[in-house]
């Protein structure tokens, strides 16, 4: 399955939750659309911006003529565009990070589990909650599953470690790499360092692929929950 029947699952949770909850859950399967969008104008812009500053002048000047440039003007030119080449990268990552809560929050209404005397409060809807609620809930194994595979991906958990790591301690600027290895090959990369947080080790990984990465884990996954979402509720109401 490619897609997710949004417009099934309103009706369906209209069905067994009502109207009310439908609309808490509106707003939450708009912006998992959103998140995705905003993830993407952030890729493409760091993009752009290596692009009109360094890959469109390879034909003219030396790859560290460009990156490690010798007058001021230059300098502020190469450091400008990596400043805002890592913003871009910074935001892409938040969106797709953003992307995992918002689901969290989604599955939350659509599964009623901030109704009944268990009620999760507002304030406690997060990944881990939602998933330790959705336990006491066998016909929602399926999206149990989903759910917390998308968690436990390594490379997930590599995302919500550079972001939060970024958001409470200091920010992982992704830096430059010139591969000087073989002279007649132009070759840089932009990667993020390696770093700990919360007892861990992450890797160096190269920025583009990264991202990629992260979004061919998160994407088809919640298209998977949400289908694995509109199963079991189609079953609650045709028992």
């Amino acid at each position: 399955m490619t897609s997710w029947d949004i417009e099934k699952a309103r009706i369906l949770v209209a069905q067994i939750y009502g109207a009310a909850q439908v609309e808490l859950m509106r707003p939450c399967l708009n912006s998992l659309a959103e998140r995705q969008a905003y993830a993407s104008y952030h890729f493409h812009e760091h993009k752009n911006i290596l692009e009109r500053h360094i890959d469109s002048h390879l034909g003219t000047k030396h790859i560290l003529d460009l990156t490690l440039p010798l007058h001021t003007a230059d300098q502020w030119r190469i450091d400008n565009a990596l400043t805002q080449a890592a913003a871009h990268v910074t935001a892409c990552l938040q969106s797709l990070h953003c992307l995992v809560d918002t689901l969290a929050h989604a599955v939350c209404y659509c599964t009623g589990l901030n109704t009944g005397p268990n009620a999760l409060a507002e304030r406690a809807i997060g990944a881990h909650s939602v998933k330790q609620a959705l336990k006491s809930k066998p016909e929602y194994i399926d999206v149990l599953r989903s759910f917390d595979e998308i968690g436990t991906h390594q490379k997930i958990k590599h995302l919500a470690a550079l972001v939060n790591h970024s958001k409470h301690r200091s920010v992982i600027r992704p830096i430059l790499n010139v591969d000087v290895s073989a002279p007649k090959v132009q070759k840089y990369d932009l990667e993020f360092p390696a770093f700990t947080y919360d007892g861990r080790s992450f890797p160096v990984a190269n920025v583009e692929k990264f991202l990629e990465q992260a979004y061919e884990v998160l994407s088809p996954k919640i298209v998977e929950c949400g289908n694995a979402l509109n199963v079991a509720l189609e079953k609650l109401v045709k028992p």
